[in-house]
């Protein structure tokens, strides 16, 4: 979700995941009660605070959230969706959206992997949910290292980048520190000690944690905005991914509304669109279905008086893009390769 903000009716381009911070057009909020008695196929377009929807802990939307919660992180201003954690050095293997990263700090913008971490790594504006499940993300750093990204256009921008070339992957070690004002950066990579995260089931850890998205299915998206004042632990908005035929439909809408989304044809192979509003700072974060199974990153999302869209890059397009990198590699490359990326991704 590119989530920056753009002058047209009622419209929020999310530049990091850019819509308005209320319920999606249409839908009012549910009273307490009804946070408590809401499922996930009853809540199309709905939003609201983390630890808001965590309160009403006997709901099947916050057993959901509860589950998948310490799967999503943040980087810089946008957020990071943690695919697994490799079992040789307890590493954990993340994907994101480029403009997150920023492409600036990439030395290049053909696809690449880095092969040497020492300097490489960034502790300042990197969370992750700690082991204990603490809500609050933001005392401690988090050693944050990029992998790997796809090729990328010349001519591409932060705020212009198509969502075919918006990700990249990355990993998370066991090193932190306290927050501080000032840029922090680990030696090296840390491959000793495994990483701690919070998994209460121990998803990360032993399954497939993602799936190919379909069509019509009720789907939870969690990410971190910058607007901390309103979403201090981070927001959660449910919707349902659009079939093929409506996600061309919508996107001929916006365009015939003049809005900027309708610019960018829909990709069914790269990307799906559901219908919950999003905004900036959740560009990165996970779309997840009611198994808990991450589907895809999101990219970019816009709202309108009738309605939200938010385009998500699939987890499944992430991964043959970079399976069909890995095969080009010599032996030695992939066997380097091999000690840093998630299993179900080789």
């Amino acid at each position: 979700m590119l989530l920056r903000a753009i002058s047209l009716t009622a419209l929020l381009f999310l530049s990091a995941c850019n819509s308005s911070s209320g319920p999606s057009p249409g839908h009012p909020p549910p009273t307490d009660d009804g946070l408590k008695a809401l499922t996930l196929s009853q809540a199309d377009g709905y939003s609201e605070n983390v630890e808001k929807i965590l309160e009403a802990d006997d709901s099947d939307l916050a057993k959901l959230l509860e589950r998948v919660r310490g799967r999503v992180g943040t980087f810089r201003s946008g957020s990071i969706s943690i695919i697994g954690t490799n079992s040789e050095t307890g590493l954990g293997f993340y994907a994101s959206a480029n403009h997150v990263f920023g492409l600036s700090s990439w030395l290049n913008f053909a696809e690449g992997h880095i092969e040497d971490f020492y300097g490489q790594g960034i502790y300042a504006t990197s969370h992750i949910v700690a082991q204990s499940g603490e809500i609050n993300l933001w005392d401690m750093n988090t050693a944050n290292f990029p992998l790997y990204h796809a090729d990328i256009s010349a001519d591409a921008q932060n705020t212009t980048i198509l969502p075919a070339e918006d990700f990249y992957l990355g990993l998370v070690d066991s090193q932190i520190t306290p927050v501080s004002n000032l840029a922090q950066y680990p030696e090296d990579i840390n491959t000793q000690t495994p990483v701690s995260l919070y998994d209460p089931d121990q998803v990360l850890s032993t399954n497939t944690t993602w799936t190919d998205a379909q069509s019509g299915i009720k789907v939870l998206a969690l990410g971190y905005p910058q607007d901390t004042v309103s979403y201090p632990y981070g927001r959660v908005s449910v919707g349902s991914i659009l079939t093929d035929q409506a996600a061309e439909q919508a996107i001929l809408a916006l365009k015939a509304q003049g809005d900027e989304e309708g610019n960018i044809p829909y990709h069914a192979q790269v990307e799906f669109i559901a219908n919950f509003p999003a905004q900036a700072g959740m560009s990165g974060g996970s779309v997840f279905d009611e198994k808990g199974r991450l589907l895809g990153v999101m990219v970019r999302s816009t709202a309108t008086q009738d309605a939200s869209y938010t385009r998500v890059v699939r987890i499944s397009y992430i991964r043959e893009r970079f399976q069909h990198y890995y095969q080009t590699l010599s032996a030695d490359q992939k066997a380097h390769l091999q000690q840093f990326v998630d299993s179900s991704f080789l």
